[in-house]
């Protein structure tokens, strides 16, 4: 996961996005808290609170003004995974497609 968030995170910086990154939903809290972002992309499956409670808490904070972009290796039927994708606006299936990703984040 470490691997990736860091390979996402270079990508969104070279087209232009300014990111901060978090490993876990508490963390991402955290971040979002303090740094207000426009969007969010998370991965359902974390260490401590999942992608689902995260999306929650961030829908409870911030309503709609925010773009919840969910992705996960799980198959979507999985009731954790089936709920979050209820509450995000975009989900992604991993492995998945940069050019999927980049059609779905907001524009700069």
């Amino acid at each position: 996961m470490v691997e990736l968030t860091e390979s996402l995170t270079v990508l969104l910086e070279c087209n232009g996005y300014t990111v901060k990154s978090a490993l876990d939903g508490e963390e991402a809290l955290s971040v979002a808290k303090d740094f207000r972002p426009h969007c969010v992309l998370l991965d359902i499956q974390m260490p401590g609170m999942n992608g689902l409670e995260l999306t929650r808490r961030l829908r409870m904070v911030s309503g709609d003004d925010i773009v919840l972009i969910a992705m996960t290796g799980h198959e979507p039927r999985s009731a954790d995974v089936r709920d979050a994708f209820e509450l995000v606006d975009h989900y992604l299936q991993k492995p998945f497609d940069i050019e999927k990703l980049e059609k779905v984040l907001p524009p700069l």
